[in-house]
């Protein structure tokens, strides 16, 4: 678990006599490495480290890199520093020659890292002449395989076992980071494919000059980047916010995606892979891709898409065939389910599980009790008794003999919010943020990983809303017969707001209407007609069409975004052996018949739960983690109702005029008094909870970004 980042300078051949003349804190100036490095420190407290570099590419460019990291130190304490560096002897061959031989290459240590990078600011100009491209600092350096990288690998034991079986020498005495130097170095992009793990990483090739960035499928760990509108300087970082800010020094498009993008984030409170900002995102999960200008030769090589990469696709195999027979399904499952969870415990800190007594988490502590010499499960109580379910994670963990301990929380939600909103950079607009962080934060105080349950609904068709987007689909018109004004909506989780929902999904055919925060008719209140239009509102209609885009989209731009935040900022890595790719694989077309027998929501999951857990805990309905938003707008708990009049009622809500955000304030008057009973009658008319909470958020954001110009 760590933070990374990086800037590339790329010089066209025209440029190059001034390139060399160039010094390399003037091409990547320090102030902006101290940018980076200040927007990503709290992903990393344990150790901090630089890579400067220059070389001249085959097409004539000189290109200049530097890389920042940060590191939470969890595997290999000693030897596991970053940037990690494979010094390559000059001319030994590259594997795109066809064969590797046993050249062995060097590892640099702390001291020659920092050595290495004060020669590069000495040298990279007043080279002894200039003119001559074999003087140039990139003909006189060894070749280099450099990488930041954030994320744990699994398998990285078995992958070390076979480098070194092909003659590659190891310096660390265990740490994962190592293994990719010298994967990349023997397979190239063909390394993506044999990962098993969470990645997002960034990979220097010395010898071609090119910087590449991958992040793993389903997306635990985030990548961001951006770039000037002629890619000569691009960057990238685990956070939006590092290059948000440091886009007030490099000009590319830091303008807000109004009204397209921003109206998403607005309705849904996320996006998978665009920000607000125009000129910052994540590239696609599953794919290698190239940083900076490149040629259709190296494009083609290195854009290998795919939503799935990893994984072992036999046992993936072994359950679509298993699937004619329910007991053996169930059994194939559990079976992937306790070696991804062996896979996850390896650890040079205290590992834990994150345990809520829901049948996901309790899942994982089973099989993770029979790993661990002594495993310890961590409870977070939560001081509201309806979002409380410390006494159902005591029965598991009674149940499997684990060390468990309950946790208190002292939520602190209008300095925690700013906090994680400012960190991250983004209008995230899902309220139970606030209890992962606290969670994240009372789970760190005894371990420094910790197993959690994320996934399993996404997997095993366990949300409501997927069953309503059916039933939504058979309505059809019939939905336009029940007027909306006649519902009482006070209550998010009464059946009168749900069969709202329900209603609207029907009438504008789409599941995406049951997840939004702003649905349809609000959404156009809100924002108008011209802007509402760029939300496509009928795609995906139907439970099984949503599960898909679900896990494939929603579940990393929000779940795993908001895991990502919380954890990150409270220093503890999360694991989830539920997202294994082996068992997103096997199970990511099964029907959903075969995902939930009789009827079921998460049935075949359950079915394996039953195996260890007793009905109680396998059957009881769904409490989900969340905190009552709504009412403590009502009561000011913690303040939140004073911060929200503060920032709503202000005379720019949502920033300066410059960042063209223009939302119906009339309208939002209207859902301030409606939910906190302000208007003429003080009655509480209609529950906004989580569409207040986006408005907070939003305006949070917005003034931040507007500070920032």
């Amino acid at each position: 678990m760590c933070g990374i980042a990086g800037i590339l300078k790329v010089w066209t051949p025209a440029e190059r006599a001034l390139a060399l003349r160039t010094p390399h804190a003037q091409s990547i100036p320090e102030a902006w490495l101290d940018i980076l490095d200040d927007s990503i420190k709290h992903r990393g407290p344990d150790g901090r480290g630089r890579f400067r570099d220059r070389a001249i590419r085959a097409d004539g460019c000189v290109v200049d890199v530097a890389l920042v990291h940060r590191r939470l130190s969890i595997i290999d304490h000693a030897g596991g520093h970053q940037p990690m560096v494979l010094r390559i002897p000059k001319g030994a061959p590259s594997a795109s020659s066809g064969t590797l031989p046993p050249t062995p290459g060097h590892l640099l240590g702390t001291e020659e890292l920092e050595s290495h990078n004060r020669r590069v600011l000495a040298e990279s100009h007043g080279a002894p002449d200039a003119t001559k491209p074999e003087l140039a600092l990139g003909a006189l350096l060894n070749d280099h395989i450099a990488v930041v990288f954030n994320g744990c690998i699994y398998n990285h034991r078995a992958l070390r076992a076979e480098l070194q079986s092909a003659g590659h020498v190891f310096t660390t005495d265990h740490s994962d980071t190592e293994v990719l130097v010298h994967g990349w170095r023997e397979w190239r992009a063909k390394l993506m494919d044999r990962l098993v793990g969470m990645v997002a990483l960034a990979i220097w090739d010395h010898q071609s000059g090119q910087l590449f960035l991958f992040r793993s499928s389903p997306g635990e760990k985030p990548v961001y980047r951006a770039s000037t509108a002629a890619r000569s300087v691009c960057a990238f970082a685990n956070t939006p916010a590092a290059l948000a800010r440091l886009g007030m020094v490099i000009p590319w498009d830091s303008t807000l995606d109004v009204p397209g993008t921003l109206t998403r984030w607005i309705t849904f409170g996320c996006h998978p892979s665009d920000t607000p900002l125009a000129g910052i995102d994540q590239p696609p999960f599953g794919t290698l891709v190239g940083a900076g200008p490149w040629d259709e030769a190296s494009e083609a090589e290195f854009e290998e898409a795919g939503e799935i990469r990893g994984g072992d696709r036999s046992r993936a195999i072994a359950v679509q065939r298993a699937a004619v027979s329910t007991p053996t399904l169930v059994s194939e499952v559990d079976r992937i389910i306790g070696e991804a969870v062996a896979a996850r415990i390896e650890a040079d800190v205290p590992v834990g599980c994150l345990l809520s007594g829901g049948v996901d988490s309790s899942l994982i502590a089973v099989h993770a009790a029979k790993h661990a010499d002594r495993l310890i499960t961590v409870c977070v109580r939560m001081p509201f008794p309806d979002f409380d379910e410390s006494r159902f994670a005591d029965a598991v963990a009674r149940s499997i003999g684990s060390d468990h301990r309950v946790v208190e929380v002292a939520p602190h939600p209008t300095e925690d919010l700013q906090r994680l909103i400012h960190s991250i950079g983004l209008p995230f607009g899902d309220s139970s943020l606030l209890p992962t962080f606290w969670a994240c934060q009372a789970a760190r105080k005894e371990v420094g990983v910790a197993l959690s349950g994320d996934g399993g609904d996404e997997l095993f068709f366990g949300y409501e809303r997927y069953g309503a987007a059916d039933i939504a689909r058979t309505i059809g018109s019939i939905a336009w017969l029940v007027p909306l004004s006649l519902l009482p909506r006070t209550n998010p989780k009464g059946k009168a707001d749900k069969l709202a929902r329900l209603l609207i999904a029907a009438r504008w055919k789409s599941s995406d209407a049951l997840a939004a925060i702003f649905p349809p008719p609000d959404l156009l209140r809100l924002v108008g007609p011209n802007a509402a239009k760029h939300i496509g509102w009928g795609v995906n209609f139907g439970g099984s069409a949503m599960r898909q885009c679900e896990l494939y989209s929603e579940l990393q731009s929000d779940m795993l975004r908001k895991v990502d935040i919380s954890s990150m900022l409270a220093n503890l890595e999360v694991r989830a052996p539920l997202l294994d790719q082996t068992l997103v694989l096997a199970v990511h077309d099964l029907s959903a018949r075969e995902l939930m027998p009789r009827g079921q929501r998460k049935g075949l999951l359950r079915a394996v739960a039953r195996k260890y857990l007793p009905a109680e805990i396998v059957d009881r309905p769904k409490m989900g983690f969340a905190i009552p938003i709504g009412e403590w707008f009502r009561s000011d708990y913690g303040g939140l109702r004073t911060m929200l009049l503060d920032h709503l009622n202000s005379t720019e809500p949502f920033g300066p005029p410059s960042l063209g955000i223009d939302l119906n304030m009339s309208f939002i008057r209207q859902m301030l008094d409606e939910h906190l009973g302000t208007g003429p009658s003080g009655l509480v008319k209609r529950d906004h909870s989580q569409r207040l909470y986006m408005l907070l958020v939003l305006s949070i954001w917005a003034k931040w970004i507007g500070g920032l110009r």
